[in-house]
């Protein structure tokens, strides 16, 4: 009887031990293939892919306990790509970041910080990825553009120049260098240079057409007119093509040629800045200031601290014998100049000394005095965070 009993239970360990094992490899499967899926979801997420994706791995992971994290990071990645980063974090501050999750959770957060202006918090996260996943293209882009944000155009080049060893064949860090150099640095050759870098690594249809276009606009810049024009050759016709046309084609003395473009830009779109502004100019050249005086009176109510076509209006009245007219013109534009010259100067000083708060408030108020509300409001906000993050032991 007892031997019937022994080998009875050693039957029944046997058959248990077996079921173990048997649900072992059910959860271990389980598990991979959770896994799976999370990959795939934090994939979409990231590339912007599908969010079906997405939705259909947070509902095989609701009800895991175990896998609780994954979901809650779920649920903060599609609140954000819905456009509503507030909720997206306050579920990314139910996550435990840990493992596999701690690189995509930073950076979504950092992108949830960064759409709310919070720029010191933001830099803290993109750090982090920077530290964990040294490699990593997105937090290395997301700095750079805070960095630029800062003012601090020395530490976003740096970060630039990241990009490009990390990705070297990828167009997008050569065109953020160009911009770079072109709108802070002023350098436009250089600005040039990495532009034609950026063409080289055949970037897409809209992204070539706008480098076309900031490549013609250095080379007017830098007074290559042929080579602005031979650049715009293959680049589809519209505004932004035509206003460096109507430039080039007049420095070059091809007044009739610069006169046809202008004619349809002048068609298509006749409040257009360019269209104005150039045909105004154009009006000059033939001595016709009656004709220029009203499209350099439509600009000057949009911007009064246009000097440009300021000046032009002082030369339009100067051109009628208007002298009362022109000399009260040319004042007002000195005047809107010098503000300008204030605005270059601190913004160069910004760009020397990154954790200058102080630089940044006068900036503000300069843009305030030049009508640029949404440009006072951003440097004012910069200026507040980098007091936070001087109060945190780190400047940008």
């Amino acid at each position: 009887m007892l031997r019937k009993i022994f080998w009875r239970l050693v039957v029944l360990g046997t058959l248990a031990g077996g079921a173990a094992s048997g649900l072992y490899a059910w959860n271990l499967r389980q598990n991979r293939n959770l896994d799976y899926h999370v990959d795939l979801a934090l994939s979409a997420l990231k590339e912007e892919g599908s969010l079906d994706v997405v939705k259909d791995t947070m509902e095989r992971l609701t009800g895991r306990r175990d896998r609780i994290s994954e979901l809650r990071m779920l649920q903060g990645g599609t609140l954000l790509r819905g456009g509503d980063p507030s909720a997206a974090l306050r579920a990314f501050d139910r996550v435990r970041p840990k493992g596999k999750l701690c690189v995509p959770y930073y950076l979504m957060r950092g992108e949830a910080l960064y759409s709310q202006g919070r720029l010191a918090e933001a830099e803290s996260a993109f750090r982090v990825v920077v530290r964990e996943k040294p490699d990593d293209f997105e937090g290395h882009r997301w700095l750079a553009m805070i960095y630029h944000d800062f003012g601090s155009a020395n530490a976003s080049m740096a970060e630039l120049q990241w990009l490009t060893r990390l990705r070297p064949d990828h167009f997008l860090a050569y065109r953020l260098m160009g911009l770079t150099y072109a709108e802070d640095f002023r350098k436009f050759d250089q600005a040039a240079e990495q532009y034609r870098l950026a063409l080289e690594r055949n970037p897409p249809d809209r992204q070539r057409s706008e480098i076309v276009r900031e490549l013609a606009q250095c080379l007017v810049l830098l007074k290559e007119f042929a080579a602005a024009l031979d650049v715009l050759h293959d680049m589809s016709d519209g505004p932004l093509k035509q206003v460096v046309q109507i430039e080039s084609y007049r420095a070059l003395g091809e007044t009739d040629a610069a006169q046809r473009v202008l004619d349809r830009l002048s068609e298509a779109e006749p409040e257009h800045q360019g269209a104005l502004l150039l045909g105004a100019m154009l009006a000059l050249d033939r001595g016709d200031g009656q004709a220029a005086i009203p499209k350099l009176k439509k600009l000057l109510e949009r911007d009064p601290h246009d000097y440009v076509a300021r000046h032009q209006l002082s030369l339009a009245y100067q051109s009628l014998g208007d002298s009362e007219a022109g000399n009260a013109e040319s004042v007002r534009m000195l005047e809107s100049k010098k503000l300008h010259q204030r605005h270059d100067t601190l913004y160069t000083q910004a760009i020397g000394d990154p954790s200058d708060a102080g630089v940044r408030q006068e900036l503000a108020r300069i843009c305030e005095q030049l009508g640029k509300t949404s440009e006072a409001q951003r440097w004012h906000q910069v200026a507040v965070q980098i007091e936070a993050r001087r109060r945190g032991g780190r400047s940008p």
